[in-house]
């Protein structure tokens, strides 16, 4: 490995109490969580300190993606909003998510996160797109967002 290369483990459960001082020291974060609390908190609070991340989910064989530089594109919360309600939707934990699933999107997001700390060029990113693959029907697809401009991550500056 580099030795130049520092890594942390942090075997906490992120909450809004402690998450800036989690990730505040860090130039990309890769969210990879099972929940959408988790999501939308790591979407606000990287708006917040200005720090580029990538957002991944994954159901059964599909996933999506979306890379987020702050001030620039559109984020998590341009495209879906707001926290859906619990119990209005299937969870991992009831439906279940294949392996092989987690880990084409985990490479992707890997992907991401060495393309922005090599080239910081938001036209080789997930920037202002939305990946979505099926992998049970091998379908794969991005879609274009936009900034919200209502959105807490200034779609309208």
């Amino acid at each position: 490995l580099n030795p130049n290369i520092k890594i942390e483990v942090h075997e906490i459960q992120l909450d809004e109490n402690n998450i800036e001082d989690v990730i505040n020291n860090y130039d990309f974060i890769v969210e990879a969580s099972d929940n959408f609390e988790t999501k939308f908190l790591v979407n606000d609070t990287c708006i917040k300190l200005g720090i580029p991340f990538v957002i991944g989910g994954v159901f059964q064989f599909e996933g999506q993606m979306i890379t987020v530089l702050p001030q620039k594109t559109a984020c998590y919360r341009c495209v879906f909003k707001e926290i859906p309600v619990s119990g209005t939707y299937p969870t991992t934990g009831e439906e279940g998510v294949m392996g092989t699933t987690a880990g084409f999107f985990g490479l992707i997001e890997a992907n991401e996160a060495i393309k922005f700390l090599v080239f910081k060029d938001k036209d080789r990113l997930l920037a202002n797109k939305i990946l979505h693959a099926d992998l049970q029907y091998n379908s794969f697809d991005t879609f274009d967002v936009e900034r919200d401009i209502n959105c807490i991550c200034g779609g309208n500056s």
